[in-house]
């Protein structure tokens, strides 16, 4: 294939369709849009190669498929020998590439749905309860294990409202506001489902507790 490095770069676009230098005298340029890769001998259009900045026309001399077929096994050489290298690029590629990125994982996941579902699968299997449970804290109330453990000791281990331990076994549940989404503390299953019945509302519980002390008070009496 012969290229004419001194023409303007719009004539050496048009690449010579046959590479044997014995009929050069019969040479044709490629129509506009493609090229000819020497390796399959096939004209092709140019978005079937890929972008070379040291090349005249910008692009490689092999097409993709033959690009990849000649340079798989030296790139994987390469590539399992710097891997340090392969890995910072990948990174910088994402963060610069975010939209691309998230949009291939979107199409991957839905070509792949069953695969998702397996490996979703596996990898909370494998999960130990108490990685699941600290997750799902940070989750839910967007506080950690370790967090939750320094809320128990601080309570002596018991509901901050009735002074007991969790009537049902369990460890003590999380409370929080549900308007500001901020942790208050920790209660027992039955403190926790009696505010929530009673709404969060401190005048509804002051008369609830007025209720049942007056009543308390005539009982005895």
């Amino acid at each position: 294939m012969s290229r004419t490095k001194n023409k303007p770069a719009s004539h050496i676009q048009l690449l010579l369709i046959d590479p044997n230098p014995r009929k050069r005298s019969k040479l044709k340029p490629a129509p506009e849009g493609m090229k000819y890769c020497p390796t399959c001998k096939e004209l092709k259009p140019i978005t079937e190669f890929y972008k070379w900045s040291k090349s005249t026309d910008g692009l490689n001399s092999y097409c993709k498929p033959c690009f990849n077929t000649k340079k798989k096994p030296s790139t994987r050489k390469w590539q399992k020998a710097h891997p340090e290298v392969m890995l910072a690029n990948a990174v910088k590629w994402q963060k610069a590439n975010p939209e691309r990125v998230n949009a291939g994982r979107r199409e991957w996941r839905k070509a792949n749905s069953e695969k998702e579902k397996v490996r979703h699968r596996n990898y909370h299997a494998s999960l130990d309860p108490a990685t699941k449970y600290e997750r799902w804290l940070k989750r839910k109330y967007g506080i950690t294990l370790l967090e939750y453990n320094q809320m128990l000791e601080l309570q002596d281990e018991v509901c901050a409202i009735c002074l007991t331990k969790n009537t049902r076994g369990k460890g003590l549940v999380v409370d929080h506001d549900h308007a500001t989404g901020l942790v208050r503390g920790l209660l027992c299953d039955r403190c926790n489902l009696g505010i929530a019945h009673f709404g969060e509302d401190t005048d509804v519980l002051n008369r609830a507790q007025n209720y049942l002390h007056r009543h308390g008070l005539r009982s005895v009496a």
